[in-house]
């Protein structure tokens, strides 16, 4: 599918003079497009590792998909779904105090935003 976004700041007069017929708006490129969604992935991604270090644990699952597939690093495997990452982070924020922070954020070679982080975790 190909995404267009219009940009509504149009460098063309809005009345066309007799010698030319000009658009309302221009279309933005589609690699600009891309661009600019991923950095509002970004920041979005950004906004929930602060929600996550603030233990907003609701608002951030409900940014998952319902069937997410986590990696728990405490026991070695995967949580499937909101519900097993619920159960997995009320074990895990009972036992220790995790902090995660970006560092870096890329588009690996499938398309999909890698990030970088940096974590400090607590005994409680």
């Amino acid at each position: 599918m190909t995404v267009f976004a219009v940009n509504e700041s149009s460098q063309y007069p809005l009345v066309p003079n007799e010698n030319s017929v000009q658009p309302m708006a221009h279309v933005i490129p589609l690699n600009r497009t891309v661009e600019i969604l991923m950095s509002c992935e970004i920041e979005l991604l950004k906004l929930l590792y602060d929600r996550f270090n603030t233990r907003d644990m609701e608002n951030v699952l409900m940014a998952m998909d319902e069937d997410v597939i986590r990696a728990n690093g405490m026991e070695g495997d995967h949580v499937r779904g909101r519900d097993s990452v619920r159960s997995h982070w009320t074990r895990q924020w009972a036992m220790i105090d995790p902090h995660v922070e970006p560092v870096e954020f890329s588009i690996g070679s499938d398309g999909k935003i890698v990030d970088e982080v940096h974590q400090i975790v607590r005994d409680l």
